[in-house]
């Protein structure tokens, strides 16, 4: 984490040369990090929309002991 603050510092003291460089350097962890960010978007989507589903059909997301509604460990 430390590292990435330090790329931030770097960016914003640099001119318009050393910002380019920066970027080129740092691409495909850029990259990455966007795509880390989109899945965990899209699972948070899921996860709402999953969340609304069952609140509009009334389910307080309390389940009752034994139940034996679970799909691979997860109660919805």
């Amino acid at each position: 984490m430390r590292e990435e603050a330090n790329i931030v510092e770097q960016y914003a003291d640099a001119d318009t040369s050393g910002r380019i460089d920066i970027l080129i350097k740092y691409y495909p962890n850029f990259l990455r990090q966007v795509e880390g960010y989109e899945q965990s978007l899209s699972y948070i989507i899921k996860l709402e929309k999953e969340y609304k589903h069952r609140a509009a059909r009334g389910n307080l997301g309390v389940w009752p002991a034994g139940c034996r509604c679970f799909d691979h460990g997860r109660p919805w």
